[in-house]
């Protein structure tokens, strides 16, 4: 992202300075209707404490800040960070919350649409490609517990220490996958999912 974010991201620190940020959401719905789009995505939460539209605003502010976890996001959103007046308090786990309750084929609709319209104005433009729209897919491992779990919760044995002695546990774990255009100067994410499988599987 080191040619094309120049003129919105602050790389120092890797944080968006407000102006610049201002910008890249302006430039983001003068050229894909982005808040529109986002504000319809379906949402599966029954009693939704937060709105749908603020939990994705603050995933897709921090992918765009680069902060690498969800826990990051969090404390950014709170008082001082640099979210907090964009998004306010925020906890991981109403963003988890959320995301696992999104409806997984809008969100990779509305990817497809930033990305054709993106293709249409050049962006994925590569030498390296020879033309063709190149895309990775990729998965993390995003949180676990021993403790912690819901009903859609990945499961493994785990042997850890406990007082000094070993011993076997059932830990609880979410991973999810994703797909990124990877041809274009900067990475475009087209969709993202919760596994939701059991056992030891990568989900993807």
């Amino acid at each position: 992202m080191q040619d094309q974010s120049a003129p919105f991201f602050e790389r120092k620190g890797k944080v968006i300075a407000f102006s610049r940020r201002h910008r890249f959401e302006a430039y983001l719905d003068k050229v894909f209707d982005f808040s529109s789009h986002v504000g319809a995505l379906p949402d599966g939460r029954l009693y939704p404490y937060h709105p749908g539209k603020k939990i994705f605003e603050a995933v897709f502010l921090g992918a765009a800040c680069q902060f690498p976890a969800v826990h990051r996001i969090e404390t950014e959103c709170k008082l001082g960070g640099v979210l907090s007046k964009r998004i306010g308090p925020l906890s991981e786990n109403a963003i988890g919350y959320t995301l696992q309750r999104y409806d997984s084929q809008a969100v990779f609709r509305l990817g497809c649409d930033v990305a054709r319209q993106l293709k249409r104005n050049g962006v994925f433009r590569s030498e390296w490609s020879r033309g063709l729209v190149v895309a990775a897919v990729d998965g993390i491992e995003i949180c676990s517990s021993f403790v912690r779990f819901c009903d859609h919760c990945m499961e493994r044995k785990v042997t850890h220490m406990v007082d000094g002695e070993p011993r076997e546990e059932i830990q609880y774990y979410h991973r999810i996958c994703a797909v990124t255009v990877v041809s274009s100067a900067f990475p475009v994410p087209l969709w993202d999912s919760f596994s939701e499988e059991r056992g030891e599987r990568s989900g993807l």
